[in-house]
């Protein structure tokens, strides 16, 4: 349940300080409305697709770029289609800000005016079928940043990416493309403790192509090769969290 995560999140940032749980809220709600407009309400539109089941997911591209991939369960399938409409419409009348464009204007007295403006011609829709699933994409040309989905009978699936959308579908479709396939994955719950809230495990050698990109992950590169996976899980408590964690050593 995403939303509760956030909640006991929020919950345990304002036992540190009252003020801190309304920063890190009002923090997320700016970055909602820069995404997907003001018509789009935290509370009304986002935390209800939240309270299922989750699974995020962040791989690499084709390109080399970041893929980011969040599978939710819901038990309406027409409602949360209509919020995922909801979230594509407000994400495509804002999407173009991400790559702007410089627009000269010459003013009556011949001064040139500079300024940047967003380039609408930089957004590429999609709507197809595929593997029996209507699916719909607004991404942004030449970058990382995408909002597409898709909507089976139990499942909402979300990316950033068609390319990555599609590779879902295939791996939702197939027994065999699942992480508890991971024999790393295996080995690494067996050695924690059981939880039913939340899980993560990183392929580490699989993150190295993503890191090589970025001045600090060349730094970390040296120190994660020996290492194969990390899997670790998190507790809730009334009073906090805490997390525990497995390094699995090639």
């Amino acid at each position: 349940d995403l939303a509760a995560q956030w909640t006991n999140t929020l919950a345990s940032t304002e036992k540190l300080n009252p003020a801190y749980g309304i920063l890190l809220e009002g923090m997320l709600r700016a970055q909602v409305n820069r995404i997907f407009g003001n018509n789009v309400s935290l509370e009304d539109d986002l935390y209800p697709l939240f309270k299922g089941e989750y699974a995020l997911a962040f791989s690499s591209l084709d390109d080399g770029g970041l893929g980011i991939g969040l599978t939710l369960t819901h038990g309406d399938p027409e409602g949360a289609r209509q919020k995922l409409k909801k979230l594509t419409d407000g994400f495509s009348l804002l999407a173009a800000q991400f790559t702007p464009q410089l627009l000269e204007v010459t003013l009556p007295d011949g001064t040139v005016s500079r300024e940047l403006v967003a380039d609408p011609d930089s957004l590429k829709l999609t709507r197809e079928t595929y593997q029996d699933l209507d699916i719909e994409c607004v991404e942004v040309k030449s970058s990382v940043y995408g909002f597409c989905y898709a909507v089976t009978d139990e499942l909402m699936i979300l990316t950033n990416h068609s390319s990555l959308l599609k590779a879902s579908i295939d791996a939702l479709k197939s027994p065999d493309l699942t992480l508890a396939q991971s024999q790393a994955f295996r080995q690494g719950l067996s050695a924690l403790s059981q939880v039913n809230e939340e899980i993560s495990f990183v392929n580490l050698q699989s993150l190295a192509p993503l890191l090589q990109k970025t001045p600090w992950g060349q730094l970390l590169l040296p120190y994660l090769s020996p290492l194969d996976s990390a899997t670790w899980v998190k507790h809730t408590f009334e009073d906090g969290m805490s997390t525990e964690g497995f390094v699995l050593i090639k």
